[in-house]
Order: C-alpha cells, then sequence, then structure tokens
C-alpha cells in the first residue's frame, strides 16, 4: 500500500482484510404465518382454570401476619385436594416452606 492511504499502509506489518458478503436473505412473508390452533376449552372450562389461578396468585400474595395465623396452610390443604397436580400452586408451597427457614 501507499504510505498516503489510511489503514495499512500507515500502521507497521499491516495486514490486509478481506470480507465475504453472503447472498440477500428473503424475509418469511406475513402471509405464511401459522395461525394459532383455536381454543377447544369450553367457556366453563376456561372460567374454572381463570378461577384456579387467581387462587393460587392470591395464596402467593398472602402477608406475612396472615401466613403466621395459619391461613396458608389452610388455603394450601384445601387447594391442594381440588388441584393435586398443579405446578404452580406447588411452587407456591415451596417458596412458602423456604420462607419459614
Amino acid at each position: 500500500g501507499e504510505g498516503s492511504l489510511p489503514g495499512d499502509g500507515k500502521r507497521p506489518n499491516g495486514f490486509p482484510i478481506t470480507y465475504l458478503v453472503g447472498p440477500k436473505m428473503d424475509k418469511p412473508s406475513a402471509e405464511g404465518e401459522v395461525a394459532e390452533p383455536n381454543d377447544e376449552r369450553t367457556a366453563e372450562e376456561r372460567l374454572s382454570e381463570a378461577i384456579r389461578d387467581l387462587k393460587v396468585t392470591q395464596l402467593d400474595k398472602l402477608t406475612n401476619d396472615e401466613k403466621d395465623a395459619g391461613k396458608f396452610e389452610e388455603m394450601y390443604s384445601a387447594m391442594e385436594k381440588e388441584y393435586p397436580a398443579h405446578v404452580p400452586l406447588l411452587m407456591a408451597n415451596l417458596k412458602y416452606l423456604d420462607g419459614l427457614k
């Protein structure tokens, strides 16, 4: 390189850089998007699940005084009978038990 050019010509022991640019990528069209599957649950099932989720949320939000008064255990045992395999409910219990230590 010439000394008047910026870059490799002014840098001692400079080295050339080569760029390889690939082909332009095509953007997927909006028409090809897959529509979300229809919710096949009945209105009653959706309502039941929403109530369950609200109960778990409220159980998480109990104050320390309410937890100390035994409200958490009482509410949890009732909900556990109704929803024994509901993971967020089980997680709420783990958080509560972890807080007891």
